[in-house]
């Protein structure tokens, strides 16, 4: 068999035709052709990487809630997200949502997260996670001190 690299420049010296080309001994067939597209690309960013809310003292109101924004940077629609706390201290802290409904490409949506009230001396610690199909996954963590 005798073989050839063929560059672009040299296509046009192969003999077209309009359902494939020669090369050699071998044709080529491209009326199967496929359409390429981009592959689905899934992923989401926060807009923190870590929450600490401000230390209080026992019998403290209740501190502000932050807003978290989950912003869609893939090419298709992330799908529904769950909304979790993790880790020791799970429990000290409270969601706005366990859910947000699918983003569009480009959009956002956003949930809030706050410490209980009510939390004896001590410091408190958790980790929030966005989690999706097709590998959608970011988590942060929050911190409280009741001083």
């Amino acid at each position: 068999m005798n073989d050839k690299v063929v560059h672009r420049e040299d296509l046009g010296n192969m003999g077209f035709c309009n359902t494939g080309f020669g090369l050699g001994k071998h044709l080529f067939n491209t009326s199967k052709s496929k359409t390429l597209t981009n592959p689905g690309i899934y992923g989401i960013s926060l807009d923190t990487t870590a929450i600490s809310f401000t230390a209080v003292d026992p019998g403290y109101r209740a501190p502000t809630s932050r807003t978290i924004r989950v912003t869609n940077t893939g090419n298709q629609p992330t799908g529904a997200l769950t909304l979790s706390l993790s880790g020791t201290n799970a429990a000290s802290f409270t969601l706005s949502r366990t859910s947000l409904t699918s983003i569009a490409v480009g959009g956002s949506a956003t949930f809030t997260v706050v410490p209980r009230t009510g939390l004896a001396a001590g410091s408190y610690e958790a980790s929030v996670t966005v989690r999706g199909a097709n590998g959608i996954t970011e988590s942060f963590p929050v911190r409280f001190i009741v001083r």
